[in-house]
């Protein structure tokens, strides 16, 4: 034992001294490269070079990547860390003051701003928006409605335009230098959408929220361009006729517009978005689509047997009543996702061999039991929770949609109707109808990240909040990361980190990766008088606010002690000179009350 100990001590003395024989410049570059702030965090906490020296002279050059800060709550983070999480925050608000006071520019020191957010309805007079404008803007996004037409208003360099909750006149001359236009239209489209001097376009999307839809004619493209490669309509288009759409798209959204395969589709396309009412037969899909989205209006519609092209890799099915099977789905699809579709036998829903990842809402019948050794990723939302689902041991990502399971309290979990298959062998699974579940875990032992919807009205969350039951994905699971949101794609989220910092879960590192909120917890453990060797912990949970604009982790809990006791602590210990109180490398919610955390790491270092 002794003689491990010392081989583990020389290999430690061997690796301190080969990263202090690397250039300071170059061990931050190393540091400032590493992309999630959780392991930078362990990574500083690697080694007392790069806690204690690292980390305290070069604190200025440290930088955390957050993408948001809240002001309704003070931060709780690592305070060894709270220095360069600070100055984070003071950047934030000094990009902010920049970009608000750039009035008066001046053209040797003007700083470089590539993107520009402005609502329109706080301003009367177009001169003002122009003045405002740095010359480097790059994309322009207007929210609300400009008393003047756009034009003369948009940068003359600018190459991406945004116009939301607008109903301006669109009938005016942009500048050719723009690649991308994203129109949210609130009224009804009055004149045309020029866009024929715009030679350089590559993208054009328009969504209008009022009916009739606009008729094709209105808009006007570029005569022969070959640039323009993405077209969406999300609402639909009326008047279609052949010879309107440009042969140079490659990526088609013609949203609810009925396609009735008599004008004929780009003969490039990769990406496919339309409506049916009606079957569709062979040779109606271009056999260059790789991404089709299908849905479908009428109330039985099918697919004949050939009419997906083979190479097809991405397939959404909306609203579709019929077999999943190899005759209808290629076997080159790799990406599958369901949508209130009904397979009336299960026989029927066999899926293709390579599938990677699977998505199913609003299921009708029971959820498929066998998946193909290749599928990854996983995504249960809305009514699933109402059946068994079946998680394949391949499994690295899920998406699901919390329970509820307190009568009285909103605490929720991950669904409880979980059954873990093995599908090493998926031919075997089919043939046998054996689906192979395993027991002994809550989640396959492969899954790193979990998506997390919640089952609640922004109200419901307003009023009541959530608390969440974390001990079972620390102490049962694999998961890394958990991302909270209300809704899919929603930017009401957040994402805790975990990491687990010893053997037996004891001691866990929690971080909310935008803000940085978290710090080290300590479970409380149980006493356990049957099951000798097993180490049980109490029940843990994380509780979330609805902010303005966010979901945000508390981090209050009846095991996590405050600050004040912490400190307590700390004052009575006798701590080595590089380790002072300010630099102690525990959170301000840390519940290591006997300190013996902290002696095995102070043995480790002396060893």
């Amino acid at each position: 034992m002794n003689l491990n100990n010392n081989n583990n001590s020389i290999s430690n003395n061997n690796n301190e001294q080969l990263i202090l024989g690397l250039p300071h410049f170059i061990l931050l570059k190393i540091i400032n490269n590493v992309g999630n702030n959780t392991d930078l965090i362990c990574l500083l906490m690697t080694s007392k070079l790069f806690f204690v020296t690292l980390r305290t002279k070069y604190c200025k050059s440290l930088r955390f990547k957050l993408d948001k800060f809240t002001k309704e709550l003070n931060p709780i983070c690592l305070k060894s860390f709270d220095t360069i999480y600070s100055r984070c925050k003071t950047l934030v608000f000094i990009d902010d003051r920049i970009s608000a006071n750039n009035r008066e520019r001046n053209e040797e020191e003007e700083i470089n701003i590539n993107e520009v957010n402005i609502n329109a309805n706080d301003f009367k007079k177009r001169p003002f928006i122009k003045r405002i404008l740095p010359l480097s803007t790059k994309t322009l996004a207007l929210t609300g409605t400009i008393a003047n037409k756009l034009q003369d208003i948009i940068p003359s360099n600018s190459e991406k335009l945004i116009l939301l909750d607008s109903d301006n006149d669109p009938n005016c001359t942009l500048p050719p230098s723009l690649t991308s236009i994203q129109w949210y239209n609130n009224g009804q489209l009055n004149g045309q959408i020029n866009l024929q001097n715009l030679t350089a376009l590559r993208s054009f999307s328009l969504e209008m929220n009022t009916d009739p839809y606009p008729s094709a004619s209105s808009i006007r493209f570029p005569v022969g361009s070959t640039s323009l490669k993405k077209l969406e309509i999300k609402r639909g288009i009326s008047d279609l006729k052949e010879g309107w759409l440009p042969k140079s798209i490659t990526d088609l959204d013609l949203g609810a517009t009925y396609y009735l395969g008599t004008v004929s589709l780009p003969p490039n396309l990769v990406k496919l978005a339309i409506s049916l009412d009606s079957p569709i037969f062979c040779g109606m899909i271009p056999s260059t689509v790789k991404d089709l989205i299908l849905f479908y209006l009428s109330q039985y519609p099918t697919i004949e047997e050939g009419a997906l092209p083979d190479g097809l890799e991405g397939l959404d099915l909306i609203h579709y009543r019929g077999p999943i099977n190899p005759t209808i789905v290629p076997n080159s699809v790799t990406r599958l996702g369901i949508l209130g579709c009904r397979v009336s036998n299960e026989k029927d829903m066999i899926l293709p061999p390579g599938l990677i990842k699977f998505s199913q809402s609003i299921p009708r019948e029971s959820l498929p039991a066998c998946f193909p050794s290749t599928t990854k990723d996983i995504t249960y939302f809305a009514q699933c929770n109402s059946h068994t689902q079946y998680l394949p041991t391949s499994l690295e990502s899920f998406a699901c949609q919390l329970v509820k399971v307190s009568p009285t309290d909103p605490i929720y979990s991950i669904p409880t109707n979980i059954k873990i298959v093995d599908n090493c062998n998926y031919n075997n699974l089919n043939n046998n109808n054996n689906n192979g579940t395993i027991h002994h875990t809550i989640l396959p032992p492969n899954v790193k990240n979990i998506f997390c919807r919640l089952p609640m009205s922004e109200n419901e969350f307003i009023r009541d909040g959530l608390s969440f039951r974390l001990d079972q994905i620390i102490n049962s699971t694999s998961i890394e990361s958990i991302t909270f949101c209300r809704f899919p794609s929603s930017n009401y989220s957040t994402t805790i980190s975990i990491r687990r910092l010893d053997t037996l879960n004891r001691a866990v590192l929690l971080i909310e990766n935008g803000t940085l909120f978290g710090g080290i917890i300590k479970q409380k453990q149980l006493p356990n008088h049957f099951n000798v060797g097993t180490v049980e912990y109490d029940i843990l949970y994380i509780n979330f606010i609805q902010s303005e604009y966010d979901i945000l982790p508390t981090f209050s809990d009846k095991f996590l002690i405050a600050q004040e006791e912490e400190d307590d602590e700390d004052d009575g210990e006798d701590d080595d000179e590089e380790y002072d109180e300010e630099e102690d490398s525990y959170s301000t919610h840390s519940s290591l009350e006997d300190g013996s955390w902290e002696e095995e790491e102070s043995s480790n270092d002396d060893e």
